[in-house]
């Protein structure tokens, strides 16, 4: 029995979204990434980096944990050893423009976010490795700085595993 298929989750959501055109997995390696218009992040962003980017395994702005994947266990009919886990993988979209402009922000913000849904849509089992996820809540932030419009959302993708 595997203990847990939350870890092969996370990993596969991050290919997952990697996988979309346009888009790339952060590899702190590369010294010569591809063109891309979506850098996606396995945890929380650490580079510095700005622009459009999703990241995968992280808590909602403000929380003092930087990633948290509640599970909860249950065996058949709550009797037995745990064969079931249902869990939830926050994810969050952030969008950067720098001339201010929140509705045009907003745009990206919601396009890139049908993107991610579609995706998991496409793949609601993520390739064989859960029994089926889906997006969950999901929460937006609009902030203006020195850097210009500034929009985070955040979503859960929930999910459900037999061990």
């Amino acid at each position: 029995m595997t203990e847990t298929q939350v870890f092969a989750a996370l990993d596969r959501l991050g290919d997952l979204f990697g996988a979309q055109p346009g888009w790339w997995l952060f590899d702190p390696e590369a010294t010569d990434p591809p063109p891309h218009t979506v850098t996606v992040y396995d945890g929380p962003v650490v580079s510095g980096e700005t622009g459009d980017g999703v990241a995968v395994g992280v808590s909602e702005p403000g929380s003092q944990a930087t990633a948290a994947v509640p599970v909860s266990r249950s065996g058949p009919n709550g009797l037995g050893p745990s064969d079931q886990e249902s869990w939830r993988i926050g994810c969050g979209i952030s969008v950067i423009v720098g001339d201010g402009d929140h509705r045009q922000t907003r745009a990206r913000l919601g396009a890139l976010f049908s993107q991610c849904s579609a995706a998991i849509r496409a793949d609601m089992t993520l390739g064989g490795t859960v029994m089926h996820v889906r997006i969950g809540d999901w929460s937006m932030w609009q902030l203006a700085s020195p850097r210009g419009s500034e929009l985070y959302l955040h979503f859960d993708v929930v999910g459900f595993s037999q061990l």
